[in-house]
């Protein structure tokens, strides 16, 4: 991607207060320490048993971690519990903190609260950040105001003190910073002077427990959580409720994430026991009645108990809705639901629970074609709307009725490649621990979640790299023409790893590839602007003979390496965005450089080494003149080079050209794909975009214009494939380009020790899930907003998107007509095997 200006393109359960104050090390060294309170006034343990604290610096890279466990036996602590984070020096900051209450009986986060502070050498402050459950509305939405202990809000409360001498490795006396803490009731005035900036992500959000409040707030943004308004909970995320315990649910949700929606504390599927022991089938009598877990404004809820898809549950089953009673069995255990599933999720015949507690006579899940976890039918119809994403619904055969969207199987169009997204060393770096790697491949790779059948891997370093690096660096003033110093090391550190991650959960996943860099002795120079200006950034691509065959040797190799790796790369683009020259890793091509590499090098290379890999025209994206249209149209119209292309991939302002004037594109002759999605959030500030801000918004308007990317490619450019852009970042956003900081928006949000999905997430997930590759764009009237398909086995998938709320919407489909209620502002999918 680049950084020009382009056209249009867990509920917190906990409080913790955190001091930072300069001391000095033993080596005199300014260092600055962290003491963590951590409190709540739910029922500890039974509610949470074990308090995970982690500090964490820009890069993601951990600097403290450790865990309370407040269990039974002689190591039980009571809350609060205060720690103290050693050394963690000013040159560190922004530092992000997270507190994270869990139960040890599954190990997966109930309940998360996290800030990030930037602040200068030598400052100290206190800051208190209290979540308590007693306030009953949403008067302390103001972020400057906190949910106090008497039920009312008043202001957070900052203030200067001291700690005690540094000692390494030890944690700071319970004393000390007793002394250190003021009363969580008595504010003081702030002391502006005493930090640079404040950032809590947090926002200071009460959570409302009361039977019939309006819901949870959202502990990161401030907006989502309108809540299901059901009898049993507010929000769908505090223990017994929507959801019951960490593990009785697969789709249990606790917190709301920044500016978007809530997180899924259980892997997609479920972790649980055999179809209901008391620690996996409901543990409580709520296990699951929570009709949404907690919608709003902002909000993401998956659906925070209902019985959502039940496909790819472990073994014995504690996905879905986990049951209505604490048996885990009988009632909606995992088993089939009104919303058209056949889970069977919730465990073998027999294995339904111990002593009667998981499920009578050991039923574990009335319906038993599928036992153990195997995987279900997907659901006929699932809606989402901002506040209330991916909803299971049923649809209603109606006999009378104008339908509005037909869907037209007879009125083909292309062939479906499928749908897919990038890989990028920062969105593993995120994914920090395995719950987190796990949870994230499931929603993007499982049949339970997006089940993307591409992935994108960079050649060398991208712009969401850790940093910059290729393959087959030299030193200064060297080349290496023989390939002698490639290697593929750096990339088993944390993209191959991402890569295989993806494959454990869909074996037939494919991959295409693209340099952003070559190795920088086969440019001349680097850009000429900007900060911290490398050799990787910019440049220009040499055109001598002996420099294009090194290039093209180089590609061979990698290729050849990740096969070794059971990666199997099908396509490949030789330079991402040839015309943008980025203070990234970037390099300019001009138009008779690039189709001579491709005629007369890289596809005799692969010819020659016996590769069957697709040789991409792309990824083509400046769409100004002279620019990546022009390399395409030399490209293609050389006889040599062009019978090497095998698909085109156009992104940005390219793919809004082939959407503009798609005759210009087709007489190419070979597939479209969509190469990268539009990463929102635009610091040139656009017309009629809303105005850049920090962190990434990852907000309902990007959904929806993540929409009108995806429809347009389909249905105008006709392209055959789409892909995202990242798949998984921090709530900031940001890569390392060196002069636009942007911050961009992504499918999946880590923040705080848990997984956010994005509105943008379950867009692509409205059709990816649903669209099989092999399938068959068809046609659709009644509504523009509207995309269809035929899959492979017969069965049709519509997606459509309406502005407005009807409560008897219709799709005629296969000859039928269905009914089901439309949410405004949203979108709809239904599948139909006629």
């Amino acid at each position: 991607m680049t950084a020009h200006a382009r056209p249009r393109l867990a509920v917190p359960l906990l409080s913790f207060g955190l001091l930072l104050s300069a001391t000095c090390s033993r080596d005199n060294t300014p260092a600055t320490g962290i003491i963590v309170e951590v409190s709540s006034d739910l029922r500890v343990p039974q509610d949470i048993d074990q308090v995970q604290l982690t500090a964490t610096d820009p890069q993601g890279n951990q600097l403290y971690r450790d865990t309370f466990d407040l269990g039974e036996g002689p190591n039980r602590f009571e809350l609060p519990v205060r720690t103290g984070l050693y050394p963690l020096h000013a040159t560190t900051t922004p530092i992000h903190v997270a507190a994270v209450g869990q139960l040890s009986t599954v190990g997966l986060p109930v309940a998360s609260r996290s800030t990030t502070l930037s602040f200068a050498q030598g400052k100290k402050v206190v800051l208190e950040l209290p979540l308590l459950a007693v306030c009953k509305d949403v008067a302390c939405k103001d972020a400057s105001l906190t949910c106090k202990a008497n039920g009312q809000c008043e202001p957070d409360s900052v203030d200067s003190t001291t700690l005690p001498p540094y000692v390494p490795n030890q944690p700071a006396p319970a004393t000390d910073a007793a002394t250190a803490i003021p009363d969580a009731q008595t504010p003081v005035s702030p002391m502006d002077s005493a930090v640079e900036k404040i950032a809590d992500t947090a926002t200071d959000h009460p959570l409302d427990l009361s039977p019939d409040a309006a819901g949870g707030r959202d502990s990161f943004s401030g907006t989502g959580g309108a809540g299901g308004a059901d009898t049993s909970s507010s929000t769908g995320g505090a223990i017994g409720t929507g959801g019951g315990t960490a593990a009785a649910d697969a789709r249990t949700e606790v917190g709301d994430t920044p500016g978007a929606g809530r997180p899924l504390d259980v892997p997609a599927g479920g972790r649980g026991g055999t179809g209901g022991t008391a620690a996996t089938g409901g543990m409580t009598a709520s296990a699951g009645t929570t009709s949404a877990g907690g919608v709003g404004t902002g909000g993401l809820p998956i659906t925070g108990g209902t019985a959502t898809m039940g496909r790819t549950t472990a073994s014995g089953g504690t996905t879905s809705a986990g049951g209505t009673i604490a048996s885990g069995g009988t009632t909606n255990a995992g088993g089939t639901t009104t919303t058209g599933e056949t889970s069977a999720s919730g465990g073998n015949s027999g294995s339904g629970g111990t002593s009667g507690t998981g499920g009578t006579t050991g039923t574990g899940g009335t319906t038993a074609p599928n036992t153990g976890g195997t995987t279900a039918a997907e659901p006929t119809l699932v809606t989402s709307a901002a506040g209330s994403y991916w909803k299971v619904g049923m649809l209603t055969e109606v006999t009378v009725g104008t339908a509005d969207v037909t869907v037209n199987d007879t009125s083909t169009a292309q062939i479906w490649e499928g749908f897919g997204g990038a890989f990028n060393e920062m969105g593993w770096n995120y994914l920090n621990t395995q719950a987190l790697q796990d949870q994230a491949m499931q929603l993007l790779f499982g049949t339970d979640g997006c089940h993307f059948a591409w992935g994108r891997i960079p050649i060398g370093a991208s712009d969401y790299a850790m940093d910059r690096y290729t393959d087959d660096e030299v030193a200064s003033g060297s080349t290496d023409a023989s390939m002698a110093s490639f290697s593929i090391t750096r990339d088993q550190q944390k993209l191959i790893p991402y890569v295989k991650a993806a494959q454990a959960v869909r074996s037939d996943l494919k991959f295409w590839a693209s340099l952003w860099t070559p190795p920088t002795w086969m440019k001349n120079g680097q850009i000429a602007s900007g900060t911290n200006v490398t050799p990787f950034d910019g440049g220009k691509m040499k055109s001598d003979a002996t420099t294009l065959a090194a290039h093209a040797q180089y590609l061979v190799r990698w290729i050849q390496a990740y096969a070794g790796q059971g990666i199997t790369i099908d396509t490949v683009a030789p330079q991402n965005e040839p015309n943008y020259e980025e203070n990234y890793p970037s390099c300019l091509w001009d138009a008779a450089t690039y189709t001579s590499y491709v005629g007369k090098y890289l596809g005799p290379a692969f010819t020659n080494a016996g590769l069957s890999t697709k040789i991409m025209g792309g990824t083509m994206s400046n769409s100004d003149s002279g620019k990546d249209g022009t390399v395409l149209s030399t490209l293609m119209a050389d006889f040599t080079a062009k019978q090497y292309i095998k698909v085109i991939g156009l992104q940005w302002g390219m793919l809004d050209n082939a959407n503009n004037s798609p005759s210009a594109f087709s007489t190419y002759g070979v597939p479209l794909w969509a190469s990268e999605h539009k990463g929102g959030n635009y610091p040139w500030n656009p017309a009629g975009f809303p105005a850049y801000v920090e962190p990434a918004p990852n907000d309902q308007a990007y959904g929806v214009e993540s929409w009108g990317y995806i429809r347009d490619a389909i249905k105008k450019a006709k392209v055959t494939a789409y892909n995202a852009w990242n798949m998984v970042l921090d709530s900031m956003g940001k890569g390392i380009d060196t002069t636009l900081q942007w911050a961009q928006d992504s499918l999946l949000v880590v923040s705080g020790g848990a997984i956010y999905p994005t509105p943008a997430y379950y867009v692509f997930r409205h059709f990816s899930q649903f669209v099989d590759p092999g399938a068959t764009v068809v046609g659709t009237s009644g509504s523009t907003d509207s995309v269809a398909f035929k899959n492979p086995d017969g069965s049709l998938v519509v997606v459509v998107y309406a502005a407005s709320a009807k409560s008897n919407y219709i799709v005629a489909i296969g000859g039928r007509k269905l009914q089901f209620s439309m949410p405004g502002g949203g979108w709809a999918t239904v599948k139909y095997m006629p």
